[in-house]
């Protein structure tokens, strides 16, 4: 009997591995729950200020401290990966009249795409688990990093050797508790190479793995709600919505393939859109051209001073009269980003 409830929760476990791999995930691994091993670098990070507004990963200590919180009556973690790489930003930096939006929020928003994929499999193998994409009290990185999908670079993101940094991670924690694969840490690869700390405009990266959002233009175009100090914007350049720069000068990002999730896929008009159709964005238009994905994170009046930074950003005068108009609109967060364009543009 004991035998055959073996030979069953491997079957299931391979049965997982197969369904992950047709739904188009790239890694998979399992793991036995355990405490973190840098629960207190994140608390350190944390300490010093460097998550900015989101709070939520405050919110989320206790239980990162105190993973048994997270993971009891559970028996496994499984961590997953999938590429989201489609094709280069880089041909669109030298054209200062559009606006680059970070290659996550090109097509459907992943949170969605990665738990119906998920729960799909769930359905399938008749597990019973809780899925984590992005959310929740789960370092995942370091989950990754112990499923030996890769290792943590300078730039603070998992790197695989052969499919780079454009990865989603996702995570499921299941009651049944199936055998482990064996943990595999990958050594670090990035070795002397310091291309995503000399490439971040903002020197956001305040030392190797050690990010400080409040400098990051991809915290400051998504999460940040507030002024965005003058020293700062120059340094956003014409970036509207999260930023690639760190991604796209890592040597292990210059040859991968694509990937094979259509979900994925550039949609039609966020693929480094013109920063004059987006100035005259009105807030339903915005709610129907980035309906169903990330872009929505950062709510109208949030991206609408993206866009104005960003056209402050491009010496294109022929902008001045969109913003003039801006400046009627009496929405206090633009008002000042509004000037401060006019002024670089004069």
């Amino acid at each position: 009997m004991t035998m055959s409830i073996g030979v069953s929760l491997l079957a299931m476990k391979e049965k997982f591995k197969a369904l992950a791999q047709k739904e188009g995930f790239d890694l998979v691994s399992f793991l036995s729950p355990a405490n973190y091993m840098t629960a207190g670098t994140f608390k350190e990070w944390l300490d010093k200020n460097f998550h900015g507004e989101m709070h939520y990963m405050e919110r989320h200590l206790d239980a990162i401290l105190n993973v048994e919180k997270i993971f009891d009556g559970y028996g496994t973690v499984i961590v997953l990966a999938a590429n989201y790489f489609t094709i280069s930003l880089k041909k669109f930096w030298d054209d200062p009249s559009r606006g680059l939006i970070s290659k996550y929020a090109w097509g459907r928003d992943y949170h969605k795409v990665l738990k119906k994929k998920l729960k799909r499999i769930l359905r399938e193998t008749g597990l019973n688990g809780r899925i984590y994409v992005d959310t929740g009290p789960i370092l995942e990185r370091e989950l990754a990093y112990r499923a030996g999908f890769g290792w943590i670079g300078k730039n603070a993101m998992l790197i695989n050797r052969k499919l780079g940094s454009y990865l989603f991670l996702a995570e499921v924690i299941l009651k049944e508790k199936l055998e482990p694969d064996e943990e595999k840490f990958e050594p670090d690869l990035c070795y002397s190479c310091t291309r995503c700390i000399d490439a971040c405009p903002t020197n956001a990266i305040v030392e190797p793995r050690i990010i400080d959002a409040t400098r990051c233009i991809g915290y400051l175009t998504v999460e940040y709600r507030g002024i965005i100090s003058e020293d700062l914007r120059e340094k956003m350049g014409n970036w509207v919505f999260g930023c690639d720069i760190c991604q796209e000068v890592c040597p292990y990002n210059q040859k991968i393939k694509p990937s094979n999730i259509e979900d994925f896929q550039p949609r039609e008009g966020l693929l480094a859109p013109p920063l004059r159709e987006l100035l005259t964005l009105t807030r339903d238009e915005f709610e129907k051209k980035f309906q169903g994905t990330p872009v929505r994170r950062s709510r109208y009046e949030g991206f609408i001073r993206n866009v104005i930074i960003a056209a402050g950003n491009s010496g294109k005068r022929d902008l001045k009269p969109i913003l003039e108009k801006l400046l009627k609109s009496g929405i206090d967060l633009w008002i000042p980003h509004i000037k401060w364009a006019l002024e670089r543009l004069a």
